[in-house]
């Protein structure tokens, strides 16, 4: 639904007002993989304004009673909201929000189109206590500061994340968390194969960069292979762009703990995570 109010000369004032009213977003799914048996209405509100050499659009995306989910990590987002003002090609200006848990989500920035194509964009994300992780063995809560670059080929993403509640409980170690081999060799068809595989470009060491303090809160608590602690600590973690892993700086500390095997129980009085080099090698 919609009206313009519009002249032919390029200096000519353009005037309209356009609404769309989607009553179910579950299309949205088609587009982002990510998202499974999300559910409620949208509304698209535009006004136009400018002239026809340099339209401006400015508008509104609510879907207060709608919600996306992601299976993958257990979030769900609702109360979502987006306002944009400017021009794809010269750059619109982003103010958003959405609700994660109790947790209030806040988005802020610039995103441009440009005509050569490619996207780019300047955003801020800040939240508080957002219900990010919400899985049968982990349940996380994270408030992020956050500032991102994104341009083709570049994702850079700086600043904090706070995780004021964190609670893992491991029924069972999953099957990463045993290593193979350093000098483990291959041979027979599943060498070849491996061998000939053509090398394969991967978004997380190939685009992203980023600069960031991991700082765990008071509510910080594991559960696994008879192992019960709380932990705290903070972690600064860099990653280049095209480094597989990134570097660690900090410390993760056990406040107080409880060992069980053998049919013994220990108590843990101390211990330690270093992280100074490769962050998946830190120092017990």
């Amino acid at each position: 639904d919609g009206t313009l109010d519009a002249g032919l000369e390029a200096d000519a004032p353009w005037r309209g007002r356009f609404t769309l009213d989607l009553p179910d977003i579950a299309w949205v799914e088609g587009f982002v993989p990510e998202l499974a048996g999300s559910s409620g209405a949208a509304r698209l509100a535009l006004d136009l304004r400018g002239t026809r050499a340099a339209p401006e659009i400015a508008g509104e995306l609510t879907a207060r009673g709608a919600s996306l989910r992601v299976p993958r990590t257990g979030t769900v987002i609702e109360q979502l909201a987006l306002d944009f003002r400017g021009w794809p090609t010269r750059g619109l200006a982003l103010n958003g929000g959405a609700k994660l848990g109790a947790g209030q989500l806040a988005l802020s920035g610039d995103l441009r189109l440009p005509e050569e194509g490619g996207l780019t964009a300047d955003l801020r994300v800040t939240g508080e206590n957002l219900a990010l992780l919400r899985l049968p063995d982990v349940e996380a809560d994270a408030s992020p500061t956050l500032t991102l670059a994104i341009a083709p080929e570049r994702f850079d993403v700086a600043g904090s994340v706070r995780w004021p509640r964190v609670q893992v409980r491991l029924r069972e170690l999953p099957a990463q968390a045993v290593a193979t081999s350093s000098d483990e060799v291959i041979v027979g068809p599943a060498a070849a194969r491996t061998s000939a595989a053509a090398p394969r470009e991967d978004w997380f060491t190939d685009t992203l960069s980023a600069d960031l303090d991991l700082v765990l809160g008071d509510d910080v608590e594991l559960s696994a292979a008879g192992l019960e602690a709380k932990v705290a600590g903070a972690v600064h973690w860099t990653k280049p762009r095209h480094d597989d892993r990134g570097r660690g700086s900090g410390r993760l500390t056990v406040k107080s703990g409880s060992y069980k095997a053998y049919g013994q129980s220990l108590s843990v009085k101390s211990g330690a995570l270093m992280f100074a080099g490769a962050i998946d090698n830190p120092a017990l």
